[in-house]
């Protein structure tokens, strides 16, 4: 019953805890790559993780560009405002 559900319910939260680290590891990796990681070090509050969400935020939108062809087609998109 109760139990059994609460488990599976912080199995979930462990494993989803997991992925975002594991997605972090790999953001902070590519901006040391790209030489950025000393810069986004400068800016005061700002850290590793931040500076590089923008940069996955990009690869995203270049990556689904590349395979939506409305996107490709150099129309943009109209998202409504949340």
């Amino acid at each position: 019953g109760a139990s059994e559900r609460a488990a599976f319910a912080l199995a979930d939260l462990l494993h989803a805890t997991s992925q975002v680290a594991e997605v972090e590891d790999l953001m902070v990796g590519m901006l040391r790559a790209l030489g950025y990681a000393d810069l986004a070090r400068t800016v005061p509050g700002l850290s590793e993780v931040g500076a590089a969400a923008p940069l996955k935020q990009l690869w995203v939108f270049s990556h689904r560009r590349a395979w939506d062809p409305v996107l490709a087609s150099g129309i943009e998109e109209v998202v409504p405002a949340a």
